[in-house]
């Protein structure tokens, strides 16, 4: 899922929502990358912060990224690995 209906501040709000849902379903996050704030994201053009959960069968990511003039952007996305398949 790819979101870019909302304001700056409300897909920041939802990236860190999105982050605080996962982390009580399905664990802390196995990596995370910059800080999700207003602020920090309108820094620069192409600034991101990421973060992503893998355990075993399930691998999700959220990605907040700046584009510039055409402002913020929120990637969601959620897999079901098979068994055995790589991550």
């Amino acid at each position: 899922m790819f979101r870019a209906d909302l304001e700056g501040s409300a897909l920041v709000t939802r990236y860190q929502e999105l982050g605080r849902e996962l982390d009580g379903k399905v664990g802390p996050a196995t990596s995370n990358v910059g800080t999700a704030t207003l602020a920090f994201m309108k820094q620069s053009p192409l600034q991101t912060v990421a973060r992503s959960y893998n355990y075993g069968d399930y691998v999700a990511s959220l990605m907040l990224l700046n584009f510039g003039k055409r402002g913020l952007r929120l990637r969601e996305q959620y897999r079901w690995l098979a068994p055995g398949a790589p991550a």
